[in-house]
């Protein structure tokens, strides 16, 4: 969501928990964005993620993971975490 909610032209920081998602994030950086699909169990989920980053990647515009810890009374943290759950 806040990949497709942020004009592709601007800067995005993303504040993520979880380093095996960064990882894999990079992992997929490193295949230019388009791994096989048959490499990938759940490629249909990550389909449009993948194709935005790319596309973020191909303009002027940044895009950065930033890791966090869990329930770090970050406020920005909690409410998606409070959104998850919703």
């Amino acid at each position: 969501m806040a990949l497709q909610g942020t004009p592709r032209a601007d800067d995005l920081a993303i504040l993520i928990d979880n380093a095996a998602a960064i990882q894999r994030l990079r992992w997929f950086r490193s295949h230019d964005f388009r791994p096989a699909e048959h490499n990938v169990k759940d490629y249909d989920t990550i389909h449009d993620i993948l194709l935005e980053l790319k596309w973020r990647s191909e303009s002027s515009s940044r895009t950065l993971f930033v890791k966090v810890h869990c329930h770090s009374g970050d406020p920005l943290h909690e409410e998606v975490d409070r959104l998850s759950v919703e």
